[in-house]
């Protein structure tokens, strides 16, 4: 479908910004920009500087449904359906916690510690610091459980995307691993960590 010169991007923005504005969105013309770019697969520099285009017409319902989710309080990483952890972009929704960026300087902490052998990550959620690990470390075996099934189908579709070699248990903090020594393991560096 083409595009309506009479609503321009900028003018989408506009709107989204108050929409956002009013539910209390911190930053909501950043937000309205980074929706609008992921819905469109470009960039969010691309998306403001063509901002005085007219909208593509099969985008602009599914922009006003992305900013009204936002609006809602569900988080932008949600409703974006993929976030961001140290080198990695993954999957993210309900199923899992969103991979925050304080999380990220666990790697360095578990790195410094021991970066090849086995790890082991107990909550693995999105899979984030499983994936991390295995792929900034030198290790033969990076295991992540988690005990919610959901959990350990978004890691395990983290997994196939990145490609790397990440092995996924449904377990309840490890009880039924086959016996091995894990050099790491991630709730000891929490431990270690402070947190």
């Amino acid at each position: 479908m083409g595009s309506d010169p009479r609503v321009t991007i900028a003018d989408l923005f506009d709107e989204a910004t108050v929409a956002l504005k009013a539910a209390r969105v911190v930053k909501p013309r950043r937000e309205a920009n980074r929706l609008w770019a992921w819905l469109t697969r470009t960039n969010p520099g691309e998306a403001f500087l063509g901002r005085e285009r007219g909208a593509s017409l099969d985008a602009i319902p599914a922009f006003r449904e992305a900013v009204a989710r936002r609006a809602a309080g569900e988080p932008i990483a949600y409703v974006l359906g993929r976030a961001g952890f140290r080198n990695l972009e993954l999957r993210s929704d309900h199923r899992a916690l969103i991979p925050r960026p304080e999380t990220e300087g666990l790697i360095d902490i578990a790195l410094e510690r021991v970066s090849s052998g086995c790890a082991l990550d107990i909550g693995t959620g999105s899979g984030c610091l499983a994936l991390s690990l295995a792929q900034e470390g030198s290790f033969d075996r990076v295991v992540g459980t988690d005990l919610s099934a959901s959990a350990l189908a978004l890691a395990g579709e983290n997994v196939r995307a990145t490609g790397l070699q990440v092995q996924l248990a449904r377990t309840d903090c490890g009880v039924g691993l086959r016996p091995g020594r894990f050099g790491l393991v991630r709730d000891d560096v929490l431990r270690r960590a402070g947190a």
